[in-house]
């Protein structure tokens, strides 16, 4: 089971920075990634993946297995970008596709990018509790209250779905184990596309079926205890920035305007 999203308490350096500074400092890297273009923009996007990997205290080995989910979805990406950006040295070439040496380079440019923000996004969620990302959103977002938008309500919302990513992950799991003790086969070789999506459906009709029973549980849970009555909500915990979030801001920053420069 892929353990991507899920909190482990820790002492690291990116356990101890203040949640706010964290989320902020990932967007910033998330900006700087995509305005990151030539190699020299790339390998500093690669050390700052590191840094940050570093930062963590968790296992290059152990992160990269938490997104053995989205193996499917980089290779489509590099995929999708190989044959419909075609440019340079032309390989090979049937209408608008093709195979070319720009096609390529752009294919593994997006590749790293995704690998990347992926990994920072990977490590926010392994440091931060569902808890603190949910206390760090409505704060960063509270000026949004003066407009009308319901930023607790957004907050709440948020946190809920991030604990259930790994319950769900767990449920998906225990559900497949299931089906294969009834004698279900969800084996590819020699499968039609048809019989794979076919076995998949009563995986995926237990899956929602769960998933709405808990919603409704919940959605219970919140009305017993008067969600809403009062409108102001404050935080159990209270959090300050430090000398340390200050510093990782400013490496953000550094960062971003780096991969601007380059």
């Amino acid at each position: 089971m892929s353990d991507f999203g899920v909190y482990q308490a820790g002492s690291s350096l990116m356990h101890r920075l203040d949640p706010r500074s964290k989320m902020l400092g990932v967007l910033l890297f998330m900006i700087g990634a995509f305005l990151a273009q030539d190699a020299l923009g790339f390998l500093v996007l690669c050390a700052a993946s590191l840094g940050i990997l570093a930062a963590s205290g968790v296992s290059a080995p152990q992160t990269l297995r938490s997104l053995k989910p989205f193996a499917g979805l980089i290779v489509f990406v590099f995929v999708f970008d190989c044959l419909c950006v075609v440019g340079g040295e032309i390989w090979w070439q049937a209408g608008s596709i093709g195979l070319s040496s720009e096609g390529l380079h752009f294919a593994c440019e997006s590749a790293v990018r995704f690998v990347c923000i992926l990994l920072a996004t990977s490590v926010l969620m392994r440091t931060t509790s569902p808890t603190e990302l949910t206390d760090a959103t409505a704060l960063l977002c509270s000026p949004l209250k003066h407009i009308g938008v319901k930023v607790d309500d957004l907050a709440l919302g948020l946190g809920m779905a991030l604990r259930f990513i790994p319950s769900f992950s767990e449920k998906l799991q225990r559900i497949r184990k299931a089906q294969v003790a009834r004698g279900a086969d969800f084996s590819t070789r020699d499968a039609s596309p048809a019989k794979l999506v076919q076995a998949q459906i009563p995986t995926i009709t237990a899956l929602f079926t769960s998933a709405f029973h808990r919603s409704e549980t919940l959605s219970l849970a919140i009305a017993n205890r008067e969600y809403g009555v009062t409108s102001d909500r404050t935080c159990f915990r209270g959090y300050k920035l430090g000398p340390n979030d200050m510093a990782a801001l400013a490496l953000g920053a550094a960062f971003l305007f780096l991969c601007a420069l380059l």
